[in-house]
């Protein structure tokens, strides 16, 4: 799941790896046997990342995923904003990173750009107090400005930022009206309002996680050239429901992390039903209650998730793996439920250990 707020709250101890050369990240056909446990990722020739180091990351997440941001080497600057951008996603939204690896060779430049866009807008929340007015305002019109220098709405240099760099280079295709989006999703939730009612949280995912979809299944369209007009809508309205339901897990993923730093933002139509206010569910005054409320969420997100994978025959083979982030959200929707839909239980904050053995799987199988 891509970060609603950033998703990766809990430190885990690991050897970062980096890719010795970020423009030639794995090219044609991924082959993995899950049944041997055997993982075999064909590579460009300058590529170092092996597919042990893939197989044995989901077991070994990021340290830290908020911090040890580091601008970009010396080397030139699309190649070091592009190891910047692929950094910048594996520390915040480590699933998406996988996943991206899975993606065809084009795609995945775009879309590392267009992740780390998206990292950016979600730490932006992480990076100001609370109740500090325009603040927030201000660092996300940056990034609107940004978008506007990058397709030449407005006149000027691109900023020297690793991130705009990387999304001038390689993602200047992507349709700018779902970047827009993005960026006002974020606007639109700023000061830590609950969201109104449930409706109003799968929008948000549909605005946010539904975006970063339509990106995936417009970059991979730019390289297969195959994409009819009968097949663009499903592949639409399949990044709609899948968006929605990992808007859902996210906010619920989300929700145990930001009640630590006391904030509330769960539905207030869903918190009014199962007679809980903010103060309720910050004190932990009615469990019973809280779980009700969790597991409503939950299984709507698992409804959405269910809708989503009904459709997997009518989206053609070479587009499924945009939709490998509902991979994620399926493991973290069981083990919600293993865990009594407890969303206070450190260990759903954790990565599943074989996540990535089981998105090669699925893109081997052709599947979501």
């Amino acid at each position: 799941m891509s970060s609603l707020y950033s998703h990766n709250h809990v430190s885990f101890p690991t050897r970062h790896r980096r890719l010795s050369n970020p423009l030639s990240i794995p090219l044609d056909k991924s082959k993995l046997l899950l049944a041997a446990a055997v993982v075999s990722i064909s590579t460009s020739s300058n590529l170092n990342f092996s597919s042990r180091q893939f197989a044995s990351s989901a077991s070994n997440p990021p340290s830290n995923p908020s911090s040890s941001r580091q601008p970009p080497s010396a080397a030139s600057p699309p190649v070091a904003s592009f190891q910047y951008c692929v950094d910048l996603v594996f520390k915040n939204d480590y699933e998406n990173y996988l996943a991206t690896l899975l993606l065809p060779a084009g795609c995945q430049r775009i879309m590392f750009a267009i992740r780390a866009f998206n990292v950016e807008l979600a730490l932006v929340r992480n990076q100001i107090q609370r109740y500090s007015g325009t603040t927030g305002i201000y660092r996300l019109q940056f990034w609107k400005d940004t978008i506007d220098m990058l397709y030449g709405v407005k006149k000027g240099p691109v900023p020297r930022q690793p991130v705009a760099i990387a999304l001038k280079k390689f993602a200047s295709s992507a349709d700018k009206q779902l970047l827009y989006q993005l960026v006002e999703a974020r606007q639109a939730t700023l000061g830590d309002r609950p969201f109104v009612n449930v409706a109003a949280l799968e929008e948000y995912g549909m605005k946010t996680h539904g975006a970063l979809l339509r990106c995936a299944v417009a970059a991979i369209d730019q390289e297969k050239k195959s994409l009819s007009a009968e097949n663009a809508a499903v592949c639409q309205q399949v990044c709609d429901i899948l968006g929605s339901a990992l808007g859902l897990g996210t906010h619920l993923r989300a929700t145990g992390p930001l009640l630590a730093r006391g904030i509330v933002v769960l539905p207030a139509d869903l918190m009014s039903i199962h007679g809980l206010s903010q103060e309720a569910v910050f004190s932990a005054r009615d469990p019973p209650a809280f779980k009700s409320l969790s597991r409503d969420l939950a299984q709507l997100a698992e409804k959405r998730l269910a809708e989503a994978r009904g459709m997997t025959s009518k989206v053609p083979r070479e587009f499924r793996p945009a939709f490998l982030p509902a991979v994620g959200l399926e493991n973290y929707l069981t083990r919600l439920k293993k865990s009594d839909y407890n969303l206070l239980d450190a260990k759903l904050q954790r990565t599943y250990g074989l996540l990535s053995w089981q998105l090669g799987w699925r893109k081997l199988c052709g599947r979501y």
